[in-house]
């Protein structure tokens, strides 16, 4: 039952899945990675008013475009890997400095408690 709602809403989005190039049969897929929550889908509460949802549905859109657009171009995409892998790179760098800083004042608060 809930995939034929779900069926019968992506069926009224015809102009979301042409712009992003996305064939509505990949709208569950789509959904499903928001744990198949239509609001979460769209970064939105069920409090969210018709004017708001109209506005979150572009955002969305609008990055999806611009995604496509980078990820299907070769060079692009060589470049966005590229800078990706950078910036995990330095993500882990500083998870791993701030652990070290962290370790570094543990181990000061335990000498400090045996000197005690």
């Amino acid at each position: 039952m809930y995939s034929a709602r779900l069926a019968s809403f992506v069926g009224h989005l015809p102009n979301f899945f042409h712009l992003t190039r996305l064939p509505p049969s990949r709208a569950f897929d789509l959904i499903s990675n928001s744990g198949h929550d239509l609001y979460s889908a769209l970064g939105v509460d069920s409090q969210v008013s018709n004017r708001d949802l109209e506005k979150h549905f572009q955002e969305a859109n609008a990055k999806l475009q611009v995604a496509y657009t980078i990820l299907s171009n070769p060079d692009e995409r060589r470049v966005y890997d590229r800078d990706r892998a950078q910036r995990r790179e330095q993500r882990l760098h500083d998870e791993n400095m701030e652990l070290k800083a962290e370790l570094k004042k543990l181990k000061e608060q335990h000498q400090n408690k045996e000197l005690m």
